[in-house]
């Protein structure tokens, strides 16, 4: 497949609902046995593949649904593979010598994917796709429950357009006088640096309570956090 062909599976839900449909009878008999799913071994890429795809925002989105589509359908794990020095789906990579060498690191964007999936899950959550919009594979949306109540929603805009004219708005019903939002975003979906993660921010419901997901380039926030992605960095403590 060429190089620019591969990429657009980046950046569509319906990528990670394929990735997934040929377990769902799997998990099914595995989560009535009572025993727990686990993927032993995948990432955005295998076999090193080419750089500024696996490595890129875009790889960094897709493996935040591929894990959520993973969660619900059953899956209770995925085990991420880190490959040699140079491969473009590696998470992070050591100094070349001195393991201990300080601000050596080099984190790729789907690094901190793993460091989102933390926050949003929680000890025995589940995960439940809402095929928004009709199953919209650029603007898929998951809820997250536990207890039999909703506490979180991840959602995506997968769509490229500085001009607004594409970014999408999510309404849901809430009994909170506020939710916090926190943006995992850069320009494009290519960019292997310029990524944002965070801030926090509160967000007033005002009884018509909105979520926006932007896909259109924006000033980095004060108290944001850039992703140093293909310049050394300092591991971050997760």
């Amino acid at each position: 497949m060429p190089p620019q062909d591969a990429f657009l599976t980046y950046q569509t839900h319906s990528s990670a609902q394929n990735f997934w449909n040929p377990y769902i009878n799997a998990s099914q008999i595995i989560n009535a046995a009572g025993k727990d799913f686990i993927m032993l071994e995948t990432n955005t890429a295998s076999c090193s593949r080419f750089a500024g795809g696996p490595d890129s925002y875009a790889g960094g989105l897709y493996l935040i649904d591929l894990a959520l589509q993973g969660a619900s359908i059953g899956v209770s794990q995925i085990i991420l593979h880190n490959g040699g020095v140079g491969q473009a789906y590696n998470l992070f990579t050591p100094p070349p010598n001195n393991q201990s060498t300080f601000r050596q690191w080099t984190t790729a964007p789907h690094y901190y994917s793993t460091l989102i999936m933390s926050e949003v899950m929680e000890d025995g959550s589940q995960v439940m796709d809402l095929l928004l919009g009709g199953n919209s594979t650029h603007t898929p949306g998951y809820a997250i429950d536990k207890g039999g109540t909703p506490i979180k929603l991840a959602l995506f805009n997968y769509i490229t357009d500085p001009s607004g004219a594409n970014d999408a708005q999510f309404n849901f019903p809430s009994t909170q006088p506020s939710v916090r939002v926190k943006y995992f975003s850069s320009a494009t979906g290519s960019h292997t640096s310029s990524i944002l993660l965070g801030p926090v921010k509160p967000w007033a419901t005002n009884s018509a309570p909105t979520a926006v997901c932007k896909a259109k380039s924006k000033p980095k926030p004060s108290n944001a956090t850039p992703v140093p992605a293909r310049s050394p960095s300092r591991l971050p403590n997760s």
